[in-house]
């Protein structure tokens, strides 16, 4: 554990980058009446963080920097003593933005994901992520193919939640549409409620069940089941706001950076691996935390939000620069956890 006046230190310098995002020289916290300590004292403080790996020097300056054990020993130890915060109500004009999110009646849940995604961008200035119900609460209530041409069909997957899903495939000239359709009778008769996963599985390791070996082909040559399944998992998430998290990474010319973070974004498996915050709380990843070294130098704060029903359990969360105010975004995230619930007690 760090010392109280180190504590003091650390948390400064890490208040003060979120605000200017400029090194921290021993100078500007002598200043501070709260460290109440001389400049000398401060750089000998300052040097023992470096050694801990909290903070980083440039090379430009005698300022510090965070580092990822810094951000984490702020989360971890210094926000808490300042947890009564969290509680306290945003702005008038930033509740009555969240307060848009649920001003009219919603027919799915994914449109208050997208809703929340679209307010949460827009008030934060970073990435917001909602992640919907896990996939493995959808069961499969119809699978269908509908002939679009002479050489081409449509298989359409929908689910128990109402989800559908398509895909437009090569036919085989050897195989007529009518045993397709033979094929496609076999899969519902034996697979229509059961849960995806379970249908994925038993398409791929009992093919010989539904299908003919010239038959299987139609299928597995064009990976319609696991497009479908992707499809159906993609669908789970949003994502708004990648332009804010752009312009900012742009001021670095890691133009590179910039690139494989929007294919991250791309990648919904990735990203559901990542976004497992605790059933109660907010979780808050740092830098290396996130498996991926494109992710160096950005964190991710999460909620879930758990309604009292499995199938409507969400995540939400804010991707930013690891010196993003996380006090702020902890708040704003709480704000909205009390209107949704509010939200969902007044329509029962």
């Amino acid at each position: 554990m760090l010392t109280d006046r180190q504590s003091k230190i650390l948390k400064a310098i890490i208040d003060r980058y979120t605000v200017d995002e400029q090194p921290v020289g021993s100078k500007a916290l002598a200043e501070l009446a709260d460290i109440n300590a001389s400049s000398a004292t401060i750089r000998a403080e300052m040097a023992r963080l470096e050694k801990l790996g909290m903070l980083t020097k440039t090379h430009s300056s005698s300022g510090r920097l965070p580092d990822d054990l810094g951000y984490r020993y702020y989360i971890n130890y210094i926000l808490p003593k300042q947890g009564g915060m969290i509680d306290e109500d945003l702005s008038p004009d930033a509740l009555a933005e969240l307060r848009q999110i649920f001003s009219s009646p919603f027919v799915e849940m994914t449109d208050v994901m997208l809703k929340a995604a679209d307010v949460m961008a827009d008030l934060t200035q970073y990435v917001a992520i909602a992640l919907g119900p896990a996939m493995d609460n959808h069961r499969l209530a119809r699978f269908q193919v509908v002939q679009v041409t002479s050489d081409k069909a449509m298989a359409i997957m929908v689910t128990d939640k109402n989800m559908v899903e398509s895909q437009v495939f090569q036919l085989d000239d050897e195989i007529s549409f009518a045993q397709i359709e033979d094929m496609v009778q076999a899969i519902n008769q034996a697979l229509v409620g059961k849960p995806l996963v379970e249908v994925i599985l038993e398409l791929q390791n009992n093919a010989r069940r539904f299908f003919t070996d010239n038959y299987s082909d139609v299928f597995y040559e064009n990976n319609i089941f696991n497009y479908l399944l992707k499809k159906i998992e993609g669908d789970r998430l949003r994502i708004r706001g990648r332009e804010n998290l752009f312009n900012q990474l742009a001021n670095s010319n890691d133009y590179l950076q910039i690139k494989k973070i929007n294919q991250l974004l791309d990648q919904p498996q990735y990203l559901v691996s990542v976004l497992e915050p605790p059933q109660d709380g907010i979780q808050i990843q740092v830098g290396g935390e996130l498996g991926n070294d494109n992710f160096d130098n950005l964190s991710i704060i999460s909620m879930r939000l758990n309604l009292g029903k499995k199938d409507k359990d969400m995540i939400f969360a804010v991707l930013g620069p690891d010196n993003m105010s996380y006090l702020k975004l902890a708040q704003l995230l709480q704000s909205f956890r009390r209107e949704m619930f509010r939200f969902e007690n007044g329509k029962s």
